[in-house]
């Protein structure tokens, strides 16, 4: 929960306090941090979920909580006024980072999931 409340403070910052380096821009470094961030959003959810429920049923909750939790930033971001876009490479650079974290648990637990 702590992670899910850092991605929503760091994703809803006003677009004027957001650091702007020529360089990540070139590269779309931000691709990466999305991707970092709901990767790691994905694999805590999955492990706190595995204790609660089935392997494969926590994996898929945690892979689609992630997701969802991305979408929904990305409209927020877009109808807030401040300063930040709604971004559909975004939401995709959350999912694939979600996806990884999904493939790492499932390969972690592999005769459980």
């Amino acid at each position: 929960m702590l992670w899910a409340v850092v991605i929503l403070v760091l994703t809803l910052m006003p677009g004027s306090d957001v650091p702007s380096w020529p360089w990540a821009e070139t590269i779309q470094f931000d691709k990466l941090v999305h991707a970092g961030l709901f990767g790691v959003q994905a694999f805590l959810l999955g492990l706190a979920l595995m204790s609660k429920v089935h392997v494969r049923t926590a994996l898929l909750v945690a892979l689609l909580v992630a997701i969802a939790y991305g979408g929904a930033i990305e409209l927020l971001q877009g109808t807030m006024g401040l300063g930040r876009d709604a971004d559909v490479l975004d939401l995709l650079a959350d999912s694939v980072g979600a996806g990884i974290a999904y493939a790492i648990l499932r390969v972690r637990h592999p005769a459980q999931a």
